[in-house]
């Protein structure tokens, strides 16, 4: 990007400025430089090697006296290489242009830094907000935005799972964006049996700890909940095999796992209206997990979205079964909200937005009976969870009943689903956000995603292709690397193996996502 092409946005970020606050500004100008130097490193206090976006030098305006007169302006700087290393899409770049630009202007408000980070949690200058801008005329799909303190998320979208915090691979900052990706979703239950709740909440957050500069959201716990109990007692795992009766990618890669929860055993849960109570798969210690931690748990992790704790059902329950659990969930909702309302979580204002879970399991009138009730909680956002049935045909049939009752103007998230093969049927059934382990998964195991199907890059037959992966792919790895060069670095086990597919597989799978919302815009799906 050429200066002028970044001094463009940088004149953008400044006309997104309130008129009446632009008014105010005194005596400031705003500057293009590509790196800081050591002094600008230490006036901001950063230390060497750490990254400097931007910079306010001057006098603020809260310390301006009678005798303010005849001095050079306030100077606020931009550092457009440091950004440009950080952020490679266009799109990325000017948010955080913008951001920036907004930082250094409190600054020179009078606000310290403690209290500009706290203005920015508060999402004064960006509340959370579901934009829907265009429905379809053949389907339920629609094409929106959420907007939230950490940059905005296109919808439809795909939520990886970084199941601690990191997207599995290791990804840096650098390449989730190479990756193009919008958003993760993480653990929060993991934190909690690794003893690190506090510790995150201390450095500021899964966003500073991990320095991770976009969107995260955390789920409750739930499903580890159902992992504990029936996933353990009827050998279920999160998935492929959520859906018992038909066979997937899914399920044959998560065998390669050797998981432990495909192997059946005795149900280690108890499930109570208080919580749930079972022992922790590290180290023994007995856990009860109830709304009021749950909340607690993913308030210190401090994602922009956070999930209400619930029971996950199994497509094996009897509607007896399924009803009880879904009244649990329901109340557990209710003492989640209210630990939440006390916090000063869930308004417009706030840094973090609610999640609310639609149960039932595979029967009906639980479904609709859940959907009222979800409807009626004051969430930003509804996730359909649980039990989806035996099979795909199922799974849409259920999502087609919750559809008759669920409020449209909230953003739907369809819980650990999102592979290929059913991708562009949930958008058509007005799916706005799905989160899937599957692209991560494979790509560890050696297997890419193409437009011709799944390559399983570890067998012989690609020892001498010296091709990319996908022939037009734009992504970095396919620019860079053939298809002879990841079958030597699987065979020889080589972690950058598993990375680069990575990368590549969140690629297309966006790029994949990015044709569906021009189908949507285009009135063709």
């Amino acid at each position: 990007m050429t200066q002028d092409e970044f001094e463009k946005l940088v004149e953008q970020g400044i006309e997104l400025i309130p008129e009446e606050i632009r008014k105010k500004m005194e005596n400031v100008e705003i500057v293009v430089e590509n790196f800081p130097n050591p002094e600008q490193l230490r006036r901001a206090g950063v230390p060497a090697g750490s990254s400097l976006f931007g910079l306010y030098q001057g006098v603020p305006k809260s310390k301006r006296g009678s005798y303010y007169a005849n001095v050079l302006p306030d100077k606020i700087t931009l550092f457009q290489r440091v950004i440009e290393s950080h952020y490679r899409t266009p799109e990325a770049i000017k948010e955080r242009v913008k951001r920036t630009v907004w930082h250094e202007i409190a600054h020179h408000f009078g606000f310290n830094e403690q209290a500009v980070r706290d203005l920015e949690k508060r999402g004064l200058n960006k509340m959370f907000k579901f934009e829907i801008q265009k429905k379809s005329k053949k389907s339920r799909a629609r094409l929106g935005i959420i907007k939230t303190p950490h940059g905005s998320i296109k919808t439809p979208a795909f939520i990886p799972v970084a199941t601690l915090g990191v997207l599995k691979g290791g990804l840096s900052q650098n390449e989730v964006e190479q990756a193009k990706t919008q958003c993760q979703i993480t653990n929060s239950f993991h934190f909690l049996d690794l003893d690190r709740v506090e510790q995150v909440g201390k450095t500021g957050g899964l966003h500073k700890f991990f320095n991770f500069d976009k969107p995260i959201f955390t789920d409750s716990g739930g499903f580890q909940v159902f992992s504990f109990g029936k996933g353990k007692e009827f050998g279920l795992g999160k998935i492929g095999s959520i859906f018992p009766d038909e066979k997937s990618a899914e399920n044959t890669s998560r065998q390669k796992e050797n998981s432990v929860l495909h192997k059946k055993g005795e149900n280690l849960l108890k499930i109570s209206q208080r919580g749930a109570r079972f022992r922790s798969p590290r180290d023994g210690r007995e856990i009860l997990l109830t709304p009021e931690l749950s909340f607690k748990i993913q308030k210190q992790l401090g994602a922009d979205f956070i999930y209400l704790l619930d029971v996950c059902g199994s497509p094996m329950d009897s509607r007896e079964e399924a009803e009880k659990e879904m009244e649990i969930s329901h109340q557990w909702f209710k003492r989640f909200l209210k630990t939440a309302s006390n916090s000063g979580v869930g308004g417009v204002r706030d840094s973090q937005q609610i999640f609310g879970i639609i149960q039932g399991g595979v029967y009906k009138d639980l479904r609709q009976i859940s959907t009222k009730f979800v409807n009626d909680l004051p969430v930003f956002g509804i996730a359909i969870g649980g039990a989806l049935g035996k099979s795909k045909k199922e799974m849409y049939e259920i999502i087609s009943v919750v559809n008759e009752d669920i409020d449209w103007q909230r953003p739907h998230h369809l819980l650990g689903i999102g592979d290929l093969e059913v991708m562009e049927n949930i958008v058509k059934l007005g799916i706005d956000l799905f989160d899937c382990a599957l692209p991560t998964r494979i790509a560890r195991h050696g297997t890419a995603m193409t437009n011709k199907g799944s390559l399983n890059l570890c067998s012989g037959r690609y020892k001498d292709s010296f091709e990319p992966i996908e022939k037009g792919c734009k992504c970095p790895v396919c620019q860079n690397w053939t298809k002879a060069q990841l079958n030597f670095l699987f065979k020889a086990k080589e972690q950058i193996a598993g990375k680069l597919l990575t990368i590549h597989n969140l690629f297309f799978i966006e790029t994949y996502l990015e044709k569906i919302r021009k189908k949507i815009a285009q009135g063709e799906l």
